[in-house]
């Protein structure tokens, strides 16, 4: 269950992107959006957003998991972790493997920017 990009804890405030399965975990204010497909040994664009009503997850540039909302938006007071699990790390969260770009933003990305993205990331 490696944590790709941890800054808050589940069911709870927060966000985070995860591995689960074999598919990804979009994470935020205690909502799962969850979707995709994990790759082996393959380079992955991953996107999590939430534009106030709807988290959508989009895996190399196409949505791939979407739910309508409200999470708690109770702003986390804990450390931002990358690679792990922040609100309880351990050795099952861990990345094992390369986390490159990573990029935060404070506003949602559009369907076109994230296309963008995969796009000028690609080249």
């Amino acid at each position: 269950m490696p944590v790709i990009v941890s800054c808050g804890r589940w069911q709870d405030r927060g966000w985070f992107l995860q591995k689960l399965g074999g598919a990804w975990r979009w994470h935020l204010g205690g909502i799962d959006c969850d979707g995709g497909t994990v790759p082996v040994k393959q380079w992955v664009h991953l996107v999590g957003t939430y534009d106030g009503a709807k988290a959508k997850l989009y895996q190399n540039g196409k949505e791939v998991a979407a739910v309508r909302c409200r999470p708690n938006q109770t702003p986390w007071q804990q450390p931002l972790f990358v690679g792990q699990y922040g609100a309880g790390p351990g050795p099952q969260y861990q990345v094992h493997g390369r986390i490159a770009g990573l990029k935060i933003y404070r506003c949602a990305l559009t369907a076109r920017e994230v296309a963008a993205s995969f796009k000028k990331e690609r080249q």
